[in-house]
């Protein structure tokens, strides 16, 4: 939702850097740890308010989608498997940086999720 709301009011790359972002304090001290799970809901919230905004046939195309069914698991990606709860070490161990290869792989398989889901 925030990554949503955020979209709106600026551009999509800015919607994503600040999941990012967020995901990156978490895994320091006292956070909840790095979350590719949450990353896929901030990229879930950004592909849909993209899709309702970017035209009108779009916005219609999504409104009918969701007449249809409206079950979370029609907008929202699974997220099983994803990996969660990562400390900053643990993150930099498993991924490096962001700008990673198996770090964009990661996304690559949320975004690959998301394009699957019946409402898009």
């Amino acid at each position: 939702l925030y990554s949503a709301g955020i979209t709106l009011a600026t551009q999509q790359g800015i919607g994503i850097a600040a999941g990012e972002f967020k995901e990156l304090l978490d895994s320091g001290n006292g956070g909840s740890g790095f979350s590719f799970a949450d990353l896929a809901a901030d990229r879930a919230g950004i592909q849909f308010v993209t899709v309702a905004t970017t035209s009108e046939s779009g916005a219609q195309q999504l409104q009918q989608n969701l007449g249809v069914s409206n079950r979370e698991d029609d907008f929202f990606p699974d997220v099983s498997g994803l990996v969660e709860g990562l400390s900053e070490e643990q993150f930099r161990q498993q991924f490096g940086s962001t700008e990673s290869q198996r770090y964009r792989k990661q996304l690559a398989l949320i975004d690959q999720r998301i394009a699957r889901l019946p409402v898009y």
